[in-house]
């Protein structure tokens, strides 16, 4: 029989008991305040570098970094950032830690007030407002694979269903593709759907604007006669951070004028039956970048380990859908006789909400130009053919004078580093128009494709890899390998939103096809 414990060790066993739990907890506090001490040291250096980094480059830039959305802790001195373990260094570096977040600003439509005339002003406020952040948009080199085409915010159908957006060559604007999301539902059945996504269509017509203040900027929706000289054909307000410069957007060609010139007598139907015109299923604009930013992001100095220093906010002017002749608005460079009364329609004091106050996307990254982001800016120019020797270029012909109707801000490309190019989009396997039969062999498909297209004089050609919208587990980066310097994958995981053939009710749209 064990022999009984006095009192008196019972105690000292209490004490020594207590006395190291007391070190472990005064232990586990001093870690995790200093580590608490250490993460915050380094958020604080980090916004600084972003500070410094801008107030350097752009002295109008606001030096409390306020307008950074999300910060992304640092745990240790070797953490992982986007899956790469990164070692701080210099400023740039701790840049890149806060990224802004792409963002959608949802703001609902009262399609009540659309049958209002003059059509009365929005009173939205930025607490009205729902917000809806994608995170996983952290790569410039596969942003048309992180774009979240597939998650569209159909709240809000005024924000442009966006699947590419890159700046020009020359770092003028940044161009936007974006698709007509109404077209992928059309159907007999589909009426509330055409309904919501009404605004989609809108944005496919340019509106004339008039800035009536300044800090903050104000517009009002005018006439012809009235508006700023940029603002006589323009949809969005395109705001570039960290500056806050404020532009108004441009359209490569104008739809209705399209419209017009192929004979049909409106752009858009109310019901909804217009997927015939093709040539509105693809909305593609420009955001003109202020002069002093466009050498920066011009030579991708912008841009530090893959992602964007520069970005851009995105509000679209929200006006209802002109449903008449293609010509009852046209701009007066066209010479045709408007019908459409702006005084009547909006009155003469329809001022827009700030930015602040509206829906929007936010924190867009500015990447590099295209030829940089691929690689392929390096290579040699191609010697002029004979037409440009002559002096006879693309250029030339569009500008001839002063009233050919067509947007000044066409691209034109500062080097032409390929002769004859061929792009296509494809997947290792897909289903036919209206699933009818599933074709598993992309990859022998696309090799066939590229060495036929090789052997008949192209030099270079673009994939647009769609196998994304299918498997996680292949691509057809296996074959495009195989052809190295001569071509180009572009990683295109976005969805076909309406896959039925085109000869039934609810026709089919292949919106990732036509964006590619």
């Amino acid at each position: 029989m064990a022999k009984p414990v006095s009192l008196k060790k019972k105690e000292k066993k209490t004490i020594k008991f207590v006395t190291l739990l007391k070190c472990f907890i005064t232990g586990s506090l001093s870690i995790v305040f200093g580590s608490y001490y250490i993460l915050h040291k380094k958020i604080t250096n980090a916004r600084q570098a972003f500070s410094e980094i801008h107030t350097q480059n752009d002295p109008s830039v606001n030096t409390n970094g306020a307008y950074l959305k999300e910060e992304i802790a640092i745990s240790n001195e070797h953490s992982e950032v986007n899956g790469i373990e990164r070692k701080p260094s210099n400023l740039e570096e701790e840049l890149r830690l806060l990224p802004p977040v792409l963002t959608a600003y949802i703001e609902k439509t009262d399609f009540d007030q659309w049958e209002k005339k003059p059509l009365p002003t929005r009173e939205t406020k930025a607490s009205d407002l729902e917000k809806i952040s994608f995170h996983q948009l952290k790569s410039c080199s596969d942003l048309p694979g992180q774009w979240p085409v597939d998650d569209y915010p159909d709240s809000d159908p005024f924000l442009p269903w966006i699947h590419d957006v890159f700046p020009s060559d020359d770092g003028h604007f940044i161009r936007f593709v974006a698709q007509n999301k109404r077209r992928c539902n059309t159907g007999q059945l589909m009426k509330e759907i055409k309904k919501q996504m009404q605004p989609q269509i809108s944005l496919f017509q340019t509106v004339p604007v008039k800035r009536v203040s300044e800090s903050p900027t104000r517009y009002r929706l005018s006439s012809y006669e009235e508006a700023d000289e940029d603002g006589m054909e323009t949809r969005f307000i395109c705001r570039f951070k960290p500056s806050m410069q404020e532009t108004l957007s441009t359209f490569p060609v104008n739809y209705d004028y399209h419209t017009f010139r192929k004979g049909y007598k409106a752009t858009f139907t109310k019901e909804g039956f217009d997927n015939h015109m093709i040539w509105t299923s693809q909305l593609m604009f420009d955001c003109p970048v202020p002069p002093e930013l466009r050498s920066r992001i011009s030579d991708g100095s912008t841009v530090l380990n893959d992602y964007a220093t520069m970005f851009v906010d995105l509000v679209p002017i929200r006006t209802p859908v002109r449903y008449d002749t293609p010509v009852q608005f046209l701009p007066p460079r066209y010479g045709k006789p408007n019908t459409f009364d702006p005084q009547e329609e909006w009155g003469d004091a329809h001022f827009l909400p700030l930015i602040e106050d509206s829906g929007r996307w936010e924190n867009i990254p500015i990447c590099k130009p295209t030829l940089q982001t691929y690689g392929l800016d390096e290579e040699p120019e191609l010697p002029p053919d004979e037409d440009t020797a002559q002096g006879n270029t693309f250029k030339d012909f569009f500008h001839a004078s002063e009233t050919t109707p067509f947007s000044t801000t066409l691209y034109q490309p500062q080097k032409k580093v390929h002769g004859l190019v061929a792009c296509t989009w494809a997947s290792t396997s897909f289903r036919t128009r209206g699933d009818k039969a599933k074709i598993n062999d992309g990859k022998r498909r696309l090799f066939e494709w590229l060495t036929f297209h090789f052997l008949s004089g192209f030099d270079h050609i673009y994939i647009y890899d769609n196998s994304g919208a299918f498997t996680k587990d292949d691509s057809l980066k296996s074959i495009t390998d195989l052809f190295p310097g001569r071509v180009t994958r572009i990683n295109w995981p976005s969805q076909v939103c309406n896959n039925r053939p085109n000869n039934v009710d609810n026709k089919g749209e292949r919106s990732s096809q036509y964006a590619a």
